[in-house]
């Protein structure tokens, strides 16, 4: 190879490193590193659910959340905390304060999502339930793919200022408003509802009067004088436990 070929292939490889500082896309297997916030998206395919084709579809959705903070796909085959909140809680303090985890648990057979930081106020525990709520049929079905895929669509669009339906939700406040008016309604008639009131006499005939008392002997026997000091009253109440080091949210679905 020539010193002139030589510089060419040097500069071609410099212009490709360049061209890949410059798009500040930085991947490394199913990591996506976002150079502009300093956050990632991860995907950790412990259970094995998804092919490469898939982990590199989905990475490309997850990047939308690292705008905002850390994001991961997590799967597990084997729960040792015997619960996929646990396991979630666990898991997200090896990301930054701010942070989304998408578990599917197949020990326990539950799809959770857990936030931590600004993602939790902007993703709070009702969101948390209605995706999940939404999207565990398709684990049912065997389509892992396909339940992180629609997840990470809807955190993405609700991290982006979009809200999301919660019709369980708004069917129960509808239904406890029912049943809130039935029992004013009730109450109310019970207050107003004339009734006759029975007069003294009407009351002192229908009462049984017997007095008996037979060789009646009241004797003074003997008095004690017994001291009783005030009681101090204790102050304070139930006391709460410590705080759990930020904010959080989270919720899940079996499936």
């Amino acid at each position: 190879m020539t010193v002139r070929n030589f510089k060419v292939l040097y500069m071609c490889i410099l212009l490709f490193i360049m061209t890949i500082c410059i798009n500040k896309k930085i991947y490394a297997g199913s990591t996506y590193y976002n150079s502009d916030t300093g956050y990632k998206a991860e995907i950790v395919d412990n259970a094995e659910l998804l092919s490469s084709s898939e982990e590199n579809s989905l990475i490309e959705i997850m990047q939308t959340a690292t705008l905002h903070g850390d994001a991961c796909a997590l799967t597990v085959s084997y729960n040792e905390y015997n619960s996929a909140a646990s396991l979630a809680d666990y898991y997200i303090q090896s990301y930054n304060y701010n942070a989304v985890v998408l578990l599917i648990d197949m020990d326990t057979r539950e799809i959770y999502i857990k936030c931590n930081g600004d993602i939790a106020d902007m993703i709070p525990d009702d969101d948390c339930y209605t995706i999940t709520d939404n999207v565990y049929k398709y684990a049912t079905n065997g389509e892992y793919y396909k339940a992180c895929l629609k997840s990470y669509e809807k955190i993405n669009y609700i991290l982006e200022g979009g809200k999301i339906a919660q019709p369980l939700k708004y069917i129960s406040i509808v239904l406890l408003s029912i049943v809130a008016g039935f029992l004013v309604n009730f109450c109310i008639i019970l207050a107003t509802y004339p009734s006759k009131q029975a007069s003294i006499s009407e009351i002192l005939q229908s009462t049984k009067k017997k007095i008996d008392i037979l060789n009646m002997d009241i004797r003074l026997i003997n008095k004690k004088k017994i001291y009783d000091p005030p009681s101090s009253s204790s102050s304070g109440g139930r006391s709460g436990g410590g705080g759990g080091g930020g904010h959080s949210s989270g919720g899940g679905h079996r499936f």
